[in-house]
This record gives C-alpha cells, sequence and structure tokens, in this order.
C-alpha cells in the first residue's frame, strides 16, 4: 500500500481478490487508475498464456470492455530465469 501511495499517489483503493461480479476473482485491482494486476508462481507458457486471455476473451473481458479495467498487467514471480519457448 505504501508504494502505491508513494508511487501513484493513490491512497486505499487496492482491492485483494477483486470480484467485480461472479465471473472471476483479480489478484490486485487499484480503483483509482483501473488497474488490475494478476500474480503467477514460476508459471509456464501455458499458464502465462491462459491468465493473459483471461482479459482479451475470457472472464474478465467485460470489464475491460464496459472500462473497470482500463489496463493490466500479469507478472511471473520466478526463482530461475524464464527460457524463450519462441525459438
Amino acid at each position: 500500500m505504501r508504494a502505491i501511495y508513494s508511487g501513484l499517489g493513490v491512497k486505499g483503493g487496492v482491492v485483494c481478490e477483486w470480484t467485480g461480479t461472479t465471473k472471476g476473482c483479480i489478484d490486485f485491482y487499484i480503483k483509482a487508475t483501473g488497474w488490475a494486476v494478476e500474480l503467477l508462481r514460476e508459471g509456464t507458457p501455458a499458464s502465462i498464456s491462459e491468465h493473459t486471455s483471461r482479459f482479451t476473451c475470457g472472464q474478465y473481458q467485460d470489464w475491460v470492455e464496459d472500462g473497470s479495467i482500463s489496463d493490466w498487467l500479469v507478472v511471473d514471480c520466478r526463482t530461475s530465469i524464464p527460457h524463450d519457448t519462441c525459438g
């Protein structure tokens, strides 16, 4: 919360496990900016793709389209360096 206030000047309005409706649950939602953050741990290419697709064509798409989410980010927290699988 202190980092968000320091960086954005936003006091409060950070919601953990936000559910705009019953369609899904976003890890962190910053109401003042409309930002959504999803966290992964040691994500695989398939799990990263699945999480990003929630915003583009999945359960969070309606929130993006209606403006509840203005921008989003998927963060993969890792203990190893990811390898490029695109070749």
